[in-house]
């Protein structure tokens, strides 16, 4: 049985946080992915990637200039989510 993560909360958490640097995103997002053991070892709870994904939305809204933030998107959803075509197509249509 899978424990609930507290959304609403999270929610109002990142809306009245100002992200002033990648890095507090990025430390965010590793803190969500180690919060819960991974189902198999491989495979990151789902209730956590879906909570370090509106970390990472969250600090692309704020910091949407920082190439930092791009190739953390962009690695997010090559790595995590196994979403190779969307991470790429990221990098290719930012960088142009």
């Amino acid at each position: 049985m899978r424990r609930g993560v507290p959304h609403a909360k999270a929610r109002a958490f990142l809306q009245a946080r100002q992200f002033h640097d990648h890095r507090e995103v990025e430390i965010l997002v590793r803190m969500a992915l180690r919060q819960r053991p991974w189902q198999d070892g491989c495979t990151p709870d789902p209730d956590m990637v879906e909570l370090a994904d509106q970390v990472i939305k969250c600090g692309l809204a704020h910091l949407n200039k920082d190439a930092f933030m791009l190739v953390l998107s962009s690695s997010f959803l090559i790595d995590v989510q196994a979403s190779y075509q969307s991470g790429f197509t990221t990098l290719q249509v930012r960088h142009t």
